[in-house]
């Protein structure tokens, strides 16, 4: 399998010729960008600028978390640990009492899960936390897992994944868990984990392994049904094409006033497939950790280093993806 992108066809260009904060997102058809900016009252709004035309305009009075399909928003409710759901179909909001503060809706958007610290907890990295599993409106709460660690997403078939550990001296592992709490599978993944990335389907999860023994440390991409783990490069911020196709990747190295390079990984195997960008003809200058691949799979967004301008990389599929 590859990932179906023509690099022959890439082209740089800067969309967002002034300051864009971090956080920004694609729009649902990946034609604009959506960022957060404050009307003279003071308080967030969402606005967005199309990439190609430069247009912006109001998409709604409300800066949060989105969904994946932008229909709700996700911002903090009274209480710590609650949070407020905005819908922006319906314009109705309701709070969803002790769910945390950055709960993860499932990919159908009908449920949430969230970490859970009681009072007191000095957060992950002494005291577990609850992984907690609600219906969208709140009903329905399932207390399914206790970790030192947390929820890193949801696997294809509406099963949560639970990363972490029971004690701190204790390694890392990978949980699936159903909407009740059965444990269905655990994997041990490594000494500490970083960097969880579950793939757009729920098949696969990437994950990085740091101050394990010699030889254990780097990156991976793990089956979520099979428990399957295959060696990525290192050193690489990692992106899902979208079809899930494959991975995008920035080295996190470079020569010295050279541009950065991205490079492509095709599933499911994940060998390197090829270069993305050219430097010679790419001018890569971004803030390393903070781009995204467009909902299309046919261009990525990245913000430059000093300046946090918004540059668009696009490219044309091939005829075989």
């Amino acid at each position: 399998m590859a990932t179906g992108i023509d690099p022959n066809t890439v082209r740089l260009r800067e969309a967002v010729s002034r300051t864009v904060p971090s956080g920004w997102i694609w729009s649902p058809d990946g034609g604009e960008v959506w960022v957060l900016d404050v009307g003279e009252d003071g308080l967030p709004y969402t606005r967005a600028v199309d990439i190609e035309t430069g247009d912006e305009r109001v998409v709604t009075h409300v800066w949060g978390q989105f969904s994946r399909s932008r229909r709700y928003i996700l911002t903090a409710g009274q209480e710590r640990e609650d949070i407020r759901v905005h819908d922006r179909s319906t314009l109705a909001t309701w709070e969803v009492p002790r769910i945390g503060s950055r709960p993860l809706p499932n990919p159908a958007e009908t449920h949430l899960a969230g970490n859970l610290w009681h009072s007191g907890a000095q957060r992950l990295f002494t005291t577990p936390a609850d992984v907690v599993r609600t219906r969208l409106d709140g009903g329905d709460r399932h207390v399914v897992d206790q970790v030192l660690g947390g929820v890193a997403g949801w696997r294809a078939d509406g099963r949560l994944l639970v990363v972490g550990r029971d004690i701190p001296d204790a390694a890392t592992t990978l949980r699936v868990v159903s909407p009740e709490g059965a444990l269905e599978h655990e994997w041990l993944l490594g000494r500490r984990v970083r960097t969880t990335q579950v793939s757009p389907s729920g098949r696969h999860m990437t994950f990085a392994v740091v101050l394990d023994e010699r030889g254990r440390n780097g990156q991976f991409a793990i089956d979520l049904f099979t428990g399957r783990r295959r060696t990525l490069p290192s050193r690489m911020s990692l992106r899902w094409m979208p079809d899930e196709s494959g991975l995008l990747a920035v080295s996190l190295r470079r020569s010295p006033g050279r541009p950065f390079r991205l490079w492509r990984l095709a599933a499911p195997n994940f060998h390197l497939e090829g270069a993305l960008t050219d430097p010679d003809l790419h001018n890569v200058d971004m803030e390393v950790l903070d781009w995204r691949i467009s909902p299309t799979g046919a261009a990525l967004a990245f913000r430059t280093a000093r300046e946090a301008h918004l540059h668009v990389l696009t490219w044309e599929r091939t005829q075989a993806s």
